[in-house]
């Protein structure tokens, strides 16, 4: 692909994790710090509770995705998930995508799945093949073209 082909775009990413439990301030600093050495962006953090599930949803702004190294940054983002469950708790659900996810967690707290984003549990799910597998998780990726990572829809 040459230059003029290659689309940047800086936007907000959500990660979002969701628990059956509340994770403590204490997890969620070790959390931060493990994102931060790979995302060293301004962030805010939000708590909620629904229908069961504890949400925290770390919002880093101004990241900055290539559509030519979008599966890099996919790659790293599983990675980081996968630090965070083994080194933090192995429990937790991540919901990624920019902007919003509030749509996909609604779908997550249905089935415990989304229909477009990167998912990462280590849960399989039924019919759907994961885009990455290990010990630790599997991840999904999912229709990328649906506005979770911008720069996908214009390649």
């Amino acid at each position: 692909m040459n230059k003029t082909n290659m689309i940047s775009i800086n936007f907000r990413l959500v990660i979002t994790m969701m628990t059956s439990h509340e994770l403590s301030n204490e997890k969620v600093d070790k959390i931060l710090h493990i994102i931060k050495n790979q995302f060293n962006y301004t962030n805010e953090i939000f708590r909620f509770t629904n229908k069961g599930f504890h949400e925290v949803d770390i919002d880093l702004f101004d990241v900055i995705f290539s559509s030519t190294d979008i599966y890099k940054d996919l790659d790293k983002l599983i990675y980081i998930c996968e630090e965070i469950l083994v080194t933090i708790d192995n429990s937790i659900d991540f919901i990624i995508g920019s902007l919003d996810t509030s749509s996909r967690v609604l779908e997550y707290e249905k089935n415990h799945d989304i229909s477009s984003g990167l998912l990462i549990t280590s849960q399989l799910i039924q019919g759907t093949n994961p885009y990455y597998s290990s010990k630790t998780c599997n991840a999904y990726v999912k229709n990328l073209d649906d506005d979770c990572f911008g720069v996908y829809s214009s390649v």
